[in-house]
């Protein structure tokens, strides 16, 4: 395994920048999902748009994260080493089990959000699977942040 520490540092850095930006997309789509069907407003180009950017940065942020677990960070390296005590360390099976695991059906339900809007035929129900899914999502990840590390309580 790789732990070249530059570039751990960018894919560190990347992966929590995107997590930013995904979580910031995910709560702007939702209210103006919320806004837009409230209206009875067509779901049209800009919504179809919307979720594309929506799934294309959650997939980002989960190779960038993949990456950092399959060869870059030194944490899931310590993991792997000795599962017995990661099972038992709250912080380390977070990372190593948890904060993966649960990202990646966070990001599974926002693709299938963006997937059953496009196959509904009625404009309110685009939006009320879009909105559900992406919610899902919303609440898998915020479920699963090391907060400790993004409070610097680390």
């Amino acid at each position: 395994m790789n732990t070249d520490s530059s570039l751990y540092f960018i894919f560190q850095k990347a992966h929590s920048g995107l997590a930013y930006a995904v979580l910031g997309i995910l709560v702007f789509v939702l209210i103006f999902f919320t806004i837009q069907v409230n209206r009875g407003s067509d779901y049209g180009k800009r919504e179809k748009l919307l979720a594309t950017i929506t799934v294309a940065l959650a997939h980002l942020q989960l190779l960038t994260g993949l990456v950092l677990y399959i060869w870059l960070s030194p944490k899931t390296q310590a993991a792997f080493a000795d599962w017995s005590e990661t099972m038992k360390t709250p912080d380390l099976r977070l990372m190593a089990i948890e904060h993966i695991t649960t990202n990646i059906l966070g990001v599974i339900a926002i693709t299938m959000g963006s997937v059953k809007a496009k196959k509904q035929t009625v404009h309110k129900y685009k939006y009320k699977k879009a909105m559900l899914l992406f919610a899902i999502g919303l609440v898998l990840f915020l479920s699963r942040i090391p907060w400790k590390v993004w409070l610097g309580m680390v």
